[in-house]
């Protein structure tokens, strides 16, 4: 994603990340009255580390649960494609050392009958 993108969308985010905090805390208020004097006594810091927990837990969550997802594969394969073609036809730096490494472009009935090894070694 490019620069000027991410700057263009940093506004929406915050706006979004804005509203979705004020809806945990409206949640908390219905779920739990007796809890708000609890999360008021906390700080900010507090409440945000809190909230970032949350949010980030929910997210693992969902990628967890779509993990084998077709959807999920096809998301994953076109984002290495698309990491790829950034390399592609450039030479490695002369002063880098350069690490032997091989793309395998393998189906999962293969993979399967390998074994499924941690790593493969090239003949």
């Amino acid at each position: 994603m490019s620069v000027l993108r991410v700057l263009l969308l940093y506004p929406i985010f915050l706006r979004l990340f804005t509203f979705l905090y004020s809806q945990l805390v409206g949640l908390v208020d219905i779920i739990c009255p007796r809890c708000r004097p609890f999360w008021q006594r906390r700080s900010r810091f507090s409440q945000q580390r809190f909230i970032n927990l949350v949010v980030g837990l929910t997210i693992a969550l969902i990628v967890m649960s779509l993990h084998n997802s077709r959807w999920m594969t096809e998301f994953e394969d076109s984002n290495v494609d698309w990491l790829m073609s950034f390399y592609r036809g450039s030479a490695p730096k002369p002063d880098k050392p350069t690490y032997p490494f091989v793309w395998l472009d393998i189906d999962e009935a293969t993979y399967q009958d390998w074994g499924e090894p941690l790593l493969t070694h090239a003949a």
